[in-house]
């Protein structure tokens, strides 16, 4: 059987625009749709072979995306009640169609629709480069947990089966046995080992302590940074929190090229509020702007101390861009 992790990380990538594109409909947009994308397909990968059935699997996308809407809104059939018609096609095409035709399923019953409709074809158009959003800004940083969870509910299934079979007095045989055969995860203090951008932050004196995820920090500390590429990029990293935006590196000028592991040759120190604030690592393929960065991550910061510490996906980005994130709580 192959891989369940590997399995999961191409039907992320084949269905994940559905449910970010429902989502984003039906949420209104915004920071939240990106981790409400991920922990969606995190339930999704808990049964792999019924999402990869050709038939059902855009409608299984889709119909948990309207789910999630229902749960994030708090009205049971809210996200259902909407619309999923558009003014202006007078066949009332729905969305679920359209998504069939993006994956290449059903696309010839669509095709003379779709050139006499433009609504539709502008549709179409919407969802496409939202596609390419979900890819290149979504779909990077959260794909390794999506991979880990298609991988939990395996090892459940095995640790129950392990204890029937080794039970009471077998217990320590049983978990060598799962210890030997459950998948390696390996992950560092930049996180997963494959994700292809990673991120570490240190604090204290000599910038050796790593800050996990959401960890605390002295509010006036300084920073240092370290940084894994899988690939060639042009790096800027900057910090958000609640009063807005700052470059920490480069401070100006051009991305600064990077490549492989290495420590930034950059230093950052807190303002000595307490409060969060978020590291962003953003490296693309070629040229990127300052004010382009600003701006992606002002969009998925903005709205105070919570925005800063929900996060969310950074759009308007160049297309192939990666992202890594850190979050730091500041305390007095």
């Amino acid at each position: 059987m192959a891989d369940p992790r590997r399995r999961a990380a191409r039907l992320y990538r084949e269905l994940g625009p559905v449910v970010y594109r429902r989502l984003g409909e039906l949420l209104g947009g915004g920071p939240g749709v990106a981790p409400a994308t991920q922990e969606t397909f995190e339930r999704l990968v808990a049964d792999l072979a019924r999402l990869e059935e050709p038939r059902s699997a855009v409608a299984r996308a889709y119909a948990a995306a309207t789910a999630e809407a229902d749960a994030v809104l708090g009205r049971r059939g809210a996200a259902r009640a909407r619309s999923r018609e558009v003014p202006g096609c007078p066949s009332k095409v729905e969305d679920l169609a359209l998504e069939e035709r993006l994956l290449g399923r059903g696309a010839g019953a669509l095709e003379a629709h779709l050139e006499g409709c433009a609504s539709c074809r502008e549709r179409l158009a919407a969802k496409e480069r939202l596609g390419e959003e979900f890819r290149a800004s979504v779909y990077p940083p959260t794909v390794e947990a999506v991979m880990d969870a298609a991988v939990a509910p395996w090892s459940r299934g095995w640790r129950r089966r392990l204890l029937v079979l080794f039970p009471a007095a077998g217990l320590a045989a049983s978990l060598a046995v799962f210890l030997l055969f459950a998948p390696h995860l390996a992950t560092d203090e930049m996180g997963p080992t494959r994700a292809p951008l990673g991120l570490a932050v240190y604090a204290g004196a000599e910038g050796r302590r790593p800050v996990r995820d959401g960890g605390p920090v002295p509010a006036g500390a300084e920073l240092r940074f370290r940084l894994r590429s899988r690939s060639p990029c042009l790096l800027r990293l900057v910090a958000a929190d609640a009063t807005g935006v700052s470059p920490i590196y480069p401070p100006s000028g051009e991305a600064a090229p990077v490549t492989g592991t290495a420590s930034l040759p950059a230093t950052a120190r807190l303002d000595g509020r307490p409060g969060p604030v978020r590291i962003y690592a953003v490296c693309a393929p070629g040229p990127l702007s300052g004010d382009t960065v600003a701006a992606a991550v002002s969009g998925a910061t903005a709205g105070g101390d919570r925005a800063v510490r929900r996060g969310g996906a950074l759009a308007g980005l160049p297309e192939g861009t990666l992202h890594a994130t850190v979050l730091l709580e500041k305390t007095p």
